[in-house]
């Protein structure tokens, strides 16, 4: 005995899916005609649909029927002028235009020199605060960019117990009176693991004493060992 396993309302499934594939076909077909209608056409359809309207545009803004040009216009006509007129340089507007010039550049200068600072800057007022947890253990990543200058990088494979290992040997070979400096990274991220990991709230004295440690890291690497 032949029978179908089909279940009844299979049909009514299949019917409340026709509409929404029939859409997504028409959308496909209206894509596909816009793009042959406006995308692929010859250079004299280019020259009447897109490029001569936006030269009348352009033209008429430029030069108005009411006889008023935009200050935008003025202006570039302005600097145009001022720039292939060579008797308007040694002018009041010339020595203005030259003052104007010289504050720009340096703007632009100041800007490039401190762009970390200003992006560091600008993350602070758009990134969310920190937690009270991240706030923890900022010293350690004050250690890795410390490290960062001993051109150490731990590797996302890499522990931080396994990373600090690999620093005390740097530091010797840096700096020129390490102190006791070696020793530092180890026991860092030892408090780095009681705060991070094991949720421990360190005491204010344990903070204050490890940045008091990583300064002095910090200025042992201005005066590096000399060979």
């Amino acid at each position: 005995m032949i029978v179908d396993p089909t279940p009844a309302a299979r049909a009514a499934s299949v019917e409340s899916f026709a509409s929404s594939i029939r859409a997504a076909h028409d959308l496909a077909s209206v894509v596909s005609s816009t793009w042959s209608r406006l995308i692929s056409i010859d250079i004299n359809a280019q020259q009447t649909s897109f490029y001569v309207p936006i030269f009348r545009a352009v033209r008429n803004w430029w030069y108005p029927q009411s006889g008023t040009r935009p200050f935008v216009a003025l202006l570039f006509a302005g600097i145009v002028n001022f720039a292939t007129d060579p008797t308007q340089w040694f002018t009041v507007t010339g020595l203005l235009v030259a003052a104007f010039f010289a504050v720009a550049l340096a703007g632009i200068l100041l800007l490039v020199r401190h762009r970390h600072r200003l992006w560091q800057r600008l993350r602070k007022l758009w990134m969310p605060r920190k937690t009270e947890r991240q706030i923890r253990i900022a010293f350690y990543e004050r250690f890795e960019g410390v490290c960062r200058q001993l051109r150490l990088v731990r590797p996302r494979s890499q522990t931080q117990r396994e990373f600090a290992g690999t620093v005390g040997p740097r530091i010797r070979q840096v700096v020129q009176s390490p102190d006791g400096l070696p020793d530092l990274p180890p026991r860092l991220v030892e408090f780095f693991y009681r705060a991070r990991f094991g949720d421990e709230e360190l005491p204010a004295r344990v903070i204050e004493e490890l940045n008091r440690d990583m300064t002095a890291l910090e200025q042992a690497l201005k005066r590096p060992r000399r060979r």
